[in-house]
């Protein structure tokens, strides 16, 4: 194995391209008021000092710009004394040494007088010599040669009180201060800030706004000092053509005079020309003609080399820059040598962190405090950019471990500043620019240096160093449900107590996906050694409670061993850059280890292709594509670790052909040549392999997306039928499509509460007939009528059935005897069918119409039941919900699904997708409720959302054949949907009942509940717009409350057996007293008719005789008179009976008489 190793260490020694960003090295932040000064042998401007508009404090930072490589750097420091943080103040340069005199500091003007030596690094405070002068800022000032000596004049400023206008000159061989005092007959300039000098032909030139504006004029005179007379002139008085400013700069060439850019503060003037003037004539001052005619510019710092003018730094009222640009006063050209480029102060111990082309780094520290501003970096444009965060942002620490949660998040937990460790999870949305604090059950311990990793729905983060020791455990945080569990056991112990290191997850090659690894590279022990393994942390993701296993894989030499490095995990290495060992000395080294179990144990070295050696450590690196990006390092001198002042830069880091088949391409690119994944696609893996597309139904607009949830939902309205969709179709006119729509529906409309509860009693008599037997009697009844009418026969056999004998009537004064009827036998018959059908019916009627029901509300303290549901059912629909509800199997609930039973025992839930609603069905058969019952659930992950809720609660009742149902819907149709941390809740009312019952028919005892409504739903955490993206789970909680009062339903009888029977023969006998009272008025009434119709006839018989008589001596007479005139013939008819007969006379009747015969 060492043979393997030592050939591999030969062999594969390759030179990655290492290119800064920006190419001329990473310059100052934004900065004003600064002073610069020029070493000519070195072609190097230094700059010192400054401070941004926007208030923050001044710095002390030494910063180096060569004008020929056109490469910024920051100069060393190795010396603890260190000027105060200032602007404003003069400074020079004069045999390899600066030195630098006042300037304005956080406590005001200054006096203090410094050298910075060039070869060993060190500030140096000195004697002021000679006429000290006082305290100075924003003063004019300039480096010269003069009579074979270099001398700093140094003039006006603002001091403690007021502006100046004294002239101090610094031989900067003795560094002896002169005050040069006005003499009598002096052109004397007055008081003036931040105004400019320029030496020329044995003179000092000076040009600038006087302090306070006393007269115009005076404003923009040129003053020359005459050093050999040590006199002042104004050289020019012309004012016409020209604005007086300040914070500019002047030259000199070819005796015309040039005012450079500059601002008059109080008016809000910023000239974008540059004028001049002849110095020998005066006569006009005219526009330069250079090629900007823009440009605005003041408080910059000018730096001058022959014809040409270096603008370094400076601001306009709305911007500041850290450019550097040349000004060609020869040809009148402008060029910009250093372009403006945004960046921040120096820091270390930050986080770096690639999300789609984009960098983000956030927090660390420098030498004078820690930051917890979040920065992104343009992979495209090489641009940085401060993010203007929203929402509650962690306080500035350093320290911290963080990582990307789903492509879309930073996540940060702990850290540290000068107080204290921090114990807070906080995560950034990348996306919508907020901070969010997470808020787990369990607090965990503050600490530093630990690492941290995601996988699937999991953060975990090991080790690190505690206010106390440096800790060993491993916390799992679930960002669905936000429970912290804690590994804290190790089999096969060794020490994982460990810091400042790298972790990250490998996936189990075995078959259950929740054993993963944890994989730690790198890092250092509490006492300073540095890691010598790979080491490996196996556990359960389902069963946080057991202990992790503990082995390491491969060991390394020690000039490998590294802590504060920067690694990246690859397909079968990882690759360190840089580092730290025993807090003393950092690294240069770039290699990549071998990490896979089972692996030959190989190191391979990297060598950059670089002409000075880079030490890093406390930084941190990322990849896009095959490129490694190597952000800031803590502060070093060579190798050896700095506390204080920071010097690195920003790189890019390019392997060459023979390097790239170890570094395959990044998440969120593919090909050979790592190309970003187009918009509707993703890839989470390593390698070259193809991107995945967008799931139906989501689009995805961005490149080099990096997650499954990259793939957003499609927008209320739209929707996408199929998969890799950039962006989702418009739903048609007459169509409805929610949130995640995988097609154009039609929409469904619900009822907010609906409410099925069991019915009052009843009865339900039973009829054998279905009523039809009433027809039966009435058709029967008139048939036995007619017959009985009008066959006499059959009168005669039902007189043997005459139930009536004793009824019939009799007379007073005779025998008493029993006589039977026709009559007699029909009644029998009509009381025989009646009391059939009135016992049949007074029998039936019992049996369902002899129930009496009664309901009452009841303590339950009165009752010693144990009551429960023989079916018992909640069922909770989201629907339109276009994530995952069930796994493989039909009802297997998905495995980001979680729920929470509370008060219940025997329950069972399980799930079921139908089209786009996910159906969870809680049952509890023979269920018992306990206390007051609560159901939660929470569906998370990657398209859990819903555009309504149906939450359906039932139960069998106590009273046979019923259930008792209640149901709330809530929804929206504008494009909300509920998704969030919040859940939904829905709130029921859960009364216990029993059911007694004096009748056999039902089984009395029985016990159920009813449910009810107690209050109308909570709808919870609801988005909508592009803030549906950002949430991860949508839920629901029931509240069951239990009613302290029972619900007693009692049936009892309305009438007892033995008494139906009692009455029913009492009404026997009492109908047959009726209907023999009928017979009895009945046969009188046929007496009385009788009796009537008897004497009618016999009336009748009494006038037909009369009238025969009558009609016999009619005849008599007729015929006599006949015989004595003719014949008489009478044609008489005469029926019996019959009262009307007719007597016709003719010629002939009364030869034709006949005798009547019939009387």
């Amino acid at each position: 194995m060492k043979f393997i190793t030592l050939v591999v260490l030969f062999t594969f020694s390759f030179g990655l391209i290492v290119s800064p960003i920006p190419e001329n090295l990473t310059p100052p932040s934004f900065r004003r008021a600064i002073s610069v000064a020029y070493h000519q042998e070195s072609n190097t401007i230094y700059v010192f000092g400054g401070g941004r508009q926007s208030g923050e404090t001044f710095t002390n930072i030494l910063w180096k710009y060569n004008i020929v490589t056109n490469k910024w750097n920051q100069v060393p420091l190795n010396s603890p004394n260190i000027p105060e943080p200032r602007a404003g103040c003069s400074m020079t340069i004069f045999n390899n040494s600066i030195y630098v005199y006042g300037g304005a500091t956080n406590y005001g003007p200054s006096s203090d007088f410094w050298k910075y030596d060039l070869d060993q690094y060190i500030w140096t405070e000195i004697d002021v010599n000679g006429d000290a002068p006082p305290e100075k800022a924003f003063m004019a000032y300039c480096t010269f040669e003069w009579n074979n000596t270099y001398f700093m004049a140094m003039f006006g400023g603002y001091n403690q009180i007021s502006s100046s206008n004294d002239l101090y000159l610094l031989n900067l061989e003795t560094l002896t201060w002169t005050n040069k005092i006005y003499k009598e007959g002096d052109d004397k300039p007055e008081n003036r800030v931040g105004a400019a000098m320029y030496f020329y032909n044995e003179s000092l030139y000076m040009w600038g706004l006087s302090d306070g504006n006393k007269e115009n004029s005076e404003n923009v005179f040129v003053y020359r000092y005459e050093l050999s007379e040590e006199r002042w002139y104004i050289v020019c008085k012309n004012k016409e053509n020209i604005s007086a400013r300040n914070y500019h700069t002047i030259t000199i060439y070819n005796d015309y005079f040039y005012v450079i850019y500059g601002v008059y503060l109080r008016e809000g003037f910023e000239p974008t020309v540059i004028k001049r003037i002849n110095l020998l004539t005066c006569s006009e001052w005219k526009v330069a003609d250079f090629n900007a005619t823009d440009l605005k510019l003041f408080m910059f710092g000018a730096v001058h080399d022959g014809s040409d003018v270096y603008a370094v730094c400076g601001s306009t009222q709305a911007e500041q820059f850290n450019s550097v640009i040349r000004l060609d006063i020869k040809n009148h050209q402008i060029e910009h040598e250093s372009k403006n480029y945004y960046t921040f102060k120096r820091r270390h111990s930050y986080s770096l962190f690639r999300v789609e082309n984009q960098l983000l780094l956030f927090g660390g520290a420098d030498e004078e405090k820690s930051y917890n501003e979040l920065y992104v970096f343009n992979i495209d444009t090489e641009k940085w950019n401060l993010i203007i965060a929203e929402g509650d942002p962690p306080s500035a620490r350093y320290g911290h471990c963080s990582a990307i949660y789903e492509g879309l998040y930073l996540i940060v937990f702990g850290g540290e500043d000068s107080d204290k460790k921090f114990d807070d999870f906080f995560m950034f949305n990348i996306k919508t620019k907020e901070w969010k604090e997470i808020i787990p059950t369990t607090s965990p311990a503050g600490r530093s240096g630990c690492c941290m990793a995601a996988f699937e729905k999991y953060i975990i983060v090991q080790g690190g160093k505690t206010t106390s020791e440096v800790t060993e455990d491993i916390m799992i945080l679930d960002m669905h449900t936000k429970e912290l569990h804690i590994i804290n056991k190790y089999e096969n112990y060794k020490n994982a107590a460990v810091q400042n290191h790298k972790c990250w997850v490998e996936g189990s090659n075995n078959n259950d996906s929740n054993i993963i690894s944890l994989i730690i590279a790198t890092g250092e022990y509490s006492t300073g050694q540095p890691l010598e393994n790979v080491v490996n942390l196996k556990f359960n993701l389902s069963n946080l409670d057991n202990k992790a296993q503990l082995s390491t894989r491969h060991s390394y030499k020690e000039e490998y061993r590294w802590a504060l490095a920067g690694v990246i995990p690859l397909d079968n290495y990882f690759l360190v850059i840089g580092g730290s060992i025993w807090s003393m000395y950092a690294s240069n080294k770039i290699f990549l280890i071998t990490y896979k179990e089972g692996d030959n144990h190989t190191i391979i070295p990297l060598n950059p292709n670089v002409d000075e050696q880079i030490y890093f450590y406390r930084h941190d690196i990322e990849q896009y594509g095959r490129n490694i990006y190597v952000s800031f390092s803590g502060a070093t001198y060579s190798n050896v670790v700095k506390k204080q002042y920071l010097l690195s830069h920003f790189y890019k880091m390019i392997p060459d052909d023979n390097e790239k088949i170890y570094i395959p391409c990044s998440s969120g690119t593919y090909g050979e040549k790592c190309k970003p994944c187009p918009a509707g696609t993703y890839k989470s893996s390593l390698g070259s392999t193809d991107c995945v597309k967008c799931p139906q139904g989501t689009y995805n607009m961005d490149e080099s997306a990096s997650s499954l949830e990259s793939c957003f939902p499609c927008r209320f309205g739209y929707y996408s039928n199929e998969e890799g969709a950039a962006l989702c179709k418009e739903c048609e006119e007459g169509f409805y499509c929610p949130v995640g729509s995988l097609s154009q529906g039609v929409k469904k409309i619900y009822e907010s509460v609906v409410t099925s509860q069991p019915l009052d009693y009843t009865a339900n008599p039973y009829d054998p007939f279905y009523g039809r037997v009433y027809y039966f009697v009435y058709f029967t009844g008139t048939l036995i009528f007619l017959v009985y009418i009008f066959f006499p026969e059959f009168r005669k056999k039902i007189i043997k059935i005459d139930y009536f004998s004793e009824k019939h009537a009799t007379k007073i004064g005779e025998p008493i005897l029993k006589v039977r009827t026709s009559l007699g036998g029909l009644v029998t018959i009509i009381f025989t069918v009646f009391q059939i059908i009135y016992i049949s019916k007074a029998f039936t009627s019992y049996r369902t119409d002899n129930i009496l029901e009664t309901k009452a509300l009841v303590p339950a303290v009165t009752r010693s039941e144990v009551f429960s549901g023989t079916k018992f059912s909640v069922v909770t629909e989201f629907i339109h919900y276009p994530g995952v509800c069930v796994e493989e199997t039909y009802n297997n609930c998905s495995r980001y699904f979680y729920k929470t039973l509370q008060d219940v025992d025997g329950a069972n839930v399980f799930c079921k997708k139908l089209n786009d609603t996910c159906i969870i069905t809680f049952e509890c058969p023979d269920c018992i409720l306990i206390g007051d019952p609560i159901i939660s659930y929470s569906l998370c992950g990657f398209g859990s959302l819903a555009s309504g809720i149906r939450v359906k609660a039932s139960s069998t009742s106590s009273i046979p054949g019923y259930d008792s149902e209640e149901s709330f819907y809530i929804g929206f149709s504008n494009g909300s949907v509920f998704r969030g941390q919040t859940k939904s809740e829905f709130f029921f009312e859960v009364t216990r009942s029993i059911f007694e019952s004096d009748s056999s028919d039902w089984k009395s005892g029985t016990t159920g509940y009813h449910i009810g409504p107690q209050a109308p739903p909570n709808y919870g955490s609801t988005v909508s717009g592009l803030n549906i993206n950002y949430e991860n789970c949508v839920g629901a909680k029931i509240y069951l409350d239990l009613n302290g009062s029972v619900l007693v339903t009692r049936r009892i009888l309305k009438l007892e057996f033995i008494l139906l029977v009692t009455s029913t023969i009492a009404a026997v006998f009492g109908f047959l007293e009726i209907f023999g009272l009928g017979m009895i008025i009945g046969e009188r009434i046929e007496d009385y008719y009788k009796y009537r119709l008897l004497k009618m006839v016999k009336f009748q018989w009494i006038l037909e005789g009369r009238e025969i008589v009558v009609r016999s001596f009619d005849y008599e007479t007729v015929r006599n008179r006949c015989a004595k005139i003719k014949p008489l013939s009478v044609d008489a008819k005469v029926q019996p009976h019959v009262r009307n007969i007719s007597i016709h006379h003719s010629h002939s009747e009364c030869g034709n008489i006949t005798q009547i015969s019939e009387i």
